[in-house]
């Protein structure tokens, strides 16, 4: 997913060719990660939303290997939240 595929200002992203609201939990984690993002690596040319300390001096995505360990001993997993969409 790129940043362009995020739309704040009308609270839209659009995943695999589809737009979809987004509703207040999910527009404030993107606020926050976005923040983060700005912060820790405010020269990345890097256009994905998702970036990792080895990527952001890429243009490529996190790897698989990043978002699972991102992730890991969360309550709400990605899987879990994927089934639950």
């Amino acid at each position: 997913m790129r940043l362009d595929d995020i739309e704040l200002g009308n609270r839209r992203i659009t995943v695999g060719g589809h737009v979809r609201p987004l509703d207040d939990l999910t527009h404030r984690a993107l606020l926050d990660w976005l923040d983060y993002r700005r912060t820790r690596w405010p020269n990345t040319a890097n256009p994905h939303l998702l970036i990792s300390q080895k990527t952001a001096v890429e243009l490529g995505p996190a790897d698989k290997l990043w978002t699972t360990r991102a992730t890991r001993n969360l309550t709400a997993t990605l899987e879990r939240l994927r089934v639950d969409r």
